[in-house]
This record gives C-alpha cells, structure tokens and sequence, in this order.
C-alpha cells in the first residue's frame, strides 16, 4: 500500500491544504539553500523534508490517517543524548506511522497538540509552526521516510511528500450481476466455488437454512453461473438455480418407493451433518 495526501495540492509554488498552506521554501533534496543567522550553511548533504512558509501559530494537520508514535518537546528534559541531539535539529516535532509501515515528520513546531498513541485522521491538528531547532524563521519541515524509516533518516530511505498527492486508488466495481443478485439474497457462483466454501463464505448464516432456501436434499455439485439462495426466496420463487439431481423415473412398486424415500432421509441426515461439521470447524478456526 502506498501512501497517498489526498487533500495536498501545489500551484505555483505554494502547497495548498495539508498539512500546512504556504510558500514552498526549501525543496526535498536541495543543497546548500538554507543559512542560519550566524552563517552556518544547511542542508549540505540535500534537504530531507520539504519546508513550508507560514506565520507563526499556524495549525499543522495531518495529511493522512494514522497513529502518532513519537513527539519531542523542547519542554520536557532529553533523557538520552540522541533525543537531545534530535530536539536540537528539529525542536518541537511529531512523527505519525500511517498504513504500511510509512511514517511522517513535522518539525520546528511552537507547540504540540497531540499525544504519543494517539490515531489521527486527515485534518486532525497535529502542532503549531514555529520556528525551533535549526530553523531559519516560522516554517513546517515536512519529511517522510519510507517503510520502516520511523525517524525519517537518509540512510533509510527518504520520499519527497510532494510526489504522494493525489486520489487513493478506488477499490474495483463488482460486476453489475453480483451487485443485483446480492441485493435480491442470491449469490452467483464462482468457478471453483463448492459447498463447503459457500459455508465458509456464508458463515455468518446457518448451513440447514442454506439447505433449505436452496432446496438441496444432497451435497450440491455447483458450477460458475449457477445461483444460490441467500436468503429466504420470496413466495413463488424458485429454490436456487444450481443443478438438480434427476429425478427418479416413478417407482415400480410401494417398496422401491420405501427404498427411495429412505435413501432421501439419509441424504438429508448426511447433509445437515456435513453442514454441522463445518460450522464446528469455522468456529474452532476462529478460536
């Protein structure tokens, strides 16, 4: 899964939407285009974020879902030299983890808004601009490190948030006959289908129901196309459309007729059998 700021967009320059509208300042990747009052050069070795312009207090929002799992305040002591160091380039700053192992920065922040564990959607405040750390004046560092790069380092690879805006990719349409036919309770068969996957499928209804909607008096042999009842078929319908058993030329005497009727009783009893087995085994492999 990719991650993607659906409610980003840039013209001309500037970012619009989230996290932040501004002036784009630094570009990711740039080199040497950054100096701090007392001269020292930044970004020499190629920005690991893009920076936006923005007036100080500002609210900073989360461009996407996801959950925070680090925020350094310049308000509370380092308790270990890295943390310290981290506070000293970035300040005030917060990073989110969203879906597949991405994760998020948002440094040089005035003030924090979230909490450690905390889930976020797109549009949740996630801090103030500010300008602490290593800053040239109010802005956002925004960086993004690729899966797993949890503290957005360059030696664990970097992406330029600016090339994830866009639309999430939609999940494909169902095909027209199975939209219709799951609104009508019926389910149309797919190759490969068999009894005891449409009890998996289906596990949330109970097997000797789906026996009786479908009019099934032995284990049914389905194939693609066919369709079966998902629900109580309206009067008059007719019970499921996967292939009957045929139907026995009538009998030559009452006692054939005995015969076949008791072979039908069993046909149902190992039916309602195999269907209470597997009901036993979906719920111990839920277990």
């Amino acid at each position: 899964m990719t991650l993607v700021f659906a409610q980003t967009r840039v013209v001309g320059g500037r970012v619009e939407g989230l996290p932040v509208s501004g002036r784009i300042t630094s570009p990711f990747g740039a080199v040497g285009d950054a100096r701090l009052k007392d001269g020292t050069v930044l970004h020499t070795t190629g920005h690991t974020g893009v920076d936006i312009g923005a007036p100080l207090g500002t609210e900073v929002k989360a461009p996407a879902a996801g959950r925070v799992v680090d925020t350094f305040s310049l308000a509370i002591p380092s308790a270990a030299p890295w943390i310290a160091d981290w506070k000293r380039i970035y300040g005030n700053s917060v990073i989110v983890e969203h879906a597949g192992a991405y994760y998020t920065l948002y440094a040089h922040l005035s003030a924090l808004k979230v909490r450690e564990g905390q889930a976020v959607v797109a549009g949740d405040v996630l801090g103030l601009v500010g300008s602490t750390g290593l800053s040239t004046g109010p802005h956002l560092h925004w960086g993004v490190g690729g899966p797993g790069n949890r503290y957005v380092q360059r030696d664990k690879g970097l992406l330029d948030a600016l090339t994830l805006i866009g639309t999430p990719a939609k999940e494909p349409a169902k095909p027209k006959e199975d939209s219709m036919a799951a609104q009508q309770g019926q389910y149309v068969v797919k190759a490969g289908d068999t009894f005891d996957s449409l009890l998996v499928r289906f596990a949330h209804i109970d097997p000797l129901d789906l026996v009786a909607w479908n009019g099934w008096t032995d284990t049914p042999v389905l194939k693609a196309g066919d369709v079966v009842w998902t629900a109580k078929p309206p009067a008059g319908s007719s019970s499921g459309s996967s292939p009957e058993a045929p139907k026995s030329a009538p009998p030559a005497n009452d006692k054939v007729a005995e015969l076949e009727e008791l072979v039908d009783e069993l046909a149902e009893d190992f039916l309602r059998i195999s269907a209470k087995v597997q009901r036993l085994r979906i719920k111990a492999a839920a277990l």
